[in-house]
């Protein structure tokens, strides 16, 4: 590890250098269905019909699925957990302050 990167351990708190996140990352079939469906009305953006950069954009986003620190989410409707988690996460950062 870069000497600079040290650092951080020492500067910054634990809760600082790992914040909690929510990652929303469908997988990729679902992603490109819903990338053909906009098509038919819009016009495609940068880069979107280079279907191996979606792939791998999609791909990288999974290492997080693991991380304690992470909601990861693989569909928009699940409401009631991303509030759980949020709250559950509220109710821990009051605690440490």
């Amino acid at each position: 590890m870069p000497e600079k990167n040290k650092t951080c351990f020492f500067a910054f708190p634990e809760r600082l250098r790992n914040p909690k996140a929510i990652v929303l990352n469908p997988p990729f079939d679902v992603v490109k269905q819903r990338l053909e469906c906009r098509w038919m009305k819009k016009e495609k953006k940068w880069n979107e019909d280079n279907l191996d950069y979606l792939r791998a954009a999609c791909e990288e986003y999974e290492v997080y699925r693991e991380n304690p620190n992470v909601l990861y989410l693989e569909d928009n409707g699940d409401v009631e957990r991303v509030l759980e988690w949020l709250s559950d996460s509220f109710q821990l950062h009051e605690q440490n302050i």
